[in-house]
């Protein structure tokens, strides 16, 4: 069976995001400097679904764009789904499997998986563990969605659904 099956027959799946959004709403928001703090909102943020092999990293993101990651004032704050692959028999990594992480996006995001700005890898660790990233990104208040209009940035290529 495909890991999209294991995430589409799986009723634990849904448990599982609707655990790790409500995780992602208790936790500090996730800045991206790699200070300590955001050492432990990913640590506390991460997941794993036997099933399918998934690694799953939900968290509240701000500052990405006060921190220079982002050139559109818009995107300053989001909801960040990463996924990435394990076998699950034996933990070594596999390929990105596309129909699971859309299964996956239907689950955290929900009908705003449309407004989902997407990128493949970028840094050297996600790379290595072939991590795919699914921002919502959202007002201040982190509750209206805001549809990407584009960054700005050559160098970032991204998709959307």
């Amino acid at each position: 069976m495909s890991e999209a099956k294991h995430v589409l027959h799986d009723p634990k799946a849904w448990l599982l995001a609707e655990g790790m959004r409500a995780t992602a709403r208790a936790c500090r928001p996730y800045t991206g400097y790699g200070t300590p703090s955001d050492r432990l909102v990913i640590d506390r943020c991460k997941r794993g679904h036997r099933q399918s092999g998934s690694v799953l990293i939900f968290t509240r993101d701000e500052g990405m764009h006060s921190s220079g990651w982002w050139k559109n004032p818009d995107y300053e704050q989001c909801w960040h789904l990463s996924i990435s692959f394990v076998d699950p028999e034996t933990l070594e990594l596999a390929p990105h499997d596309h129909a699971a992480a859309a299964r996956w996006c239907e689950l955290f995001f929900k009908h705003n998986r449309r407004l989902l700005w997407i990128e493949p890898p970028y840094s050297p660790t996600g790379v290595k563990h072939n991590v795919w990233h699914y921002r919502l990104f959202v007002d201040p208040t982190f509750t209206v969605p805001l549809l990407p209009r584009g960054d700005g940035d050559p160098a970032k290529e991204t998709q959307r659904w």
